[in-house]
């Protein structure tokens, strides 16, 4: 059997597209900018670096002037040199403040370079009564001392054991002995001591001072009896309330508060402390069941 190749037909050939012509872009005529240099008069272009080299020496000039001048102005003149000393304490200015005469010797010293963070804890140090302590520069020659003080939260009462006398402070919450008079809304405690009390110095420490506020808050709220005064004895670690029936309630600083009033708590059904004519309560002491109460009445 003989196969005949079959003649390609005239649509089986794909037509393509003429050839489109690129237009070449030619270059317009004309000068370059080299050429346009090239062409510039000497003359034009030498002035024109001349007038730029003068405007930067001029800039330098300048500049060089007023670093000069600041340098003198900061550094050398007298425009800078600490004059006064202000002090600034409980936002009122004091006059005469002690720590003046401990800043004297930077009178005359330049404000600008005086390195306040230097100073701060010489001075903390010197006068441990403030909370707060900060030093500004007051231009042009005004060194400004800001202080605030720990806030007192008991009056104090320093009775002498030689003559028994008895003189008044306040103690802040840190347990400092502070100047200021007798205020109502405080508690009061008081100690003895022999000699006078110097100002600044630490009585308590603080956490024998939270024992006698708290034992004189909770006392009032648990027996509803006011307390007019708590004696501190230092040695012997101690805290005695004195009420307002005018006997003492005795407590140990070392031990549990809670635990020595509930003691007296447990108490009353037997000892009643609203009638009986007592010297003292002693709740130091714990017994076998650790419910042991030591009293005296009044003779």
């Amino acid at each position: 059997m003989i196969f005949r190749r079959k003649k390609p037909s005239a649509t089986g050939f794909r037509r393509t597209k003429p050839l489109v012509k690129r237009s070449i872009l030619k270059r317009r005529s004309g000068k370059t900018l080299i050429e346009k240099v090239k062409k510039m008069p000497l003359r034009t272009r030498g002035e024109r670096g001349w007038i730029g080299k003068l405007k930067r020496f001029s800039i330098l000039i300048s500049a060089g002037a007023v670093l000069l001048w600041l340098v003198n102005i900061l550094f050398i003149s007298d425009s800078f040199l600490i004059q006064s000393i202000q002090v600034v304490e409980g936002g009122k200015i004091t006059q005469g403040h002690p720590i003046e005469s401990l800043l004297k010797d930077f009178k005359n010293s330049n404000l600008i370079l005086l390195n306040t963070n230097e100073l701060i804890p010489i001075l903390k140090k010197e006068l441990p009564q403030y909370e707060t302590l900060k030093i500004r520069k007051k231009i042009p020659d005004t060194l400004m001392v800001i202080l605030e003080t720990y806030p007192p939260i008991a009056n104090l009462i320093v009775k002498n054991k030689e003559d028994g006398k008895e003189k008044e402070y306040l103690l802040n919450t840190v347990g400092m002995v502070v100047e200021g008079k007798n205020q109502k809304a405080l508690p009061v405690i008081q100690i003895e001591r022999e000699g006078s009390v110097r100002m600044g110095s630490t009585i308590m420490s603080q956490e024998r001072l939270a024992f006698a506020l708290e034992a004189i808050q909770s006392f009032e709220e648990k027996f509803g009896m006011k307390i007019i005064h708590g004696v501190y004895f230092n040695v012997e670690r101690e805290f005695h309330l004195w009420t307002q029936r005018k006997f003492y309630i005795w407590l140990d600083m070392t031990s549990d508060l809670d635990y020595q009033l509930n003691k007296l708590k447990q108490a009353l059904p037997k000892l009643n402390i609203y009638e009986e004519n007592l010297d003292y309560i002693d709740l130091r002491i714990s017994g076998i069941n650790g419910e042991k109460i030591i009293f005296k009445r009044t003779e």
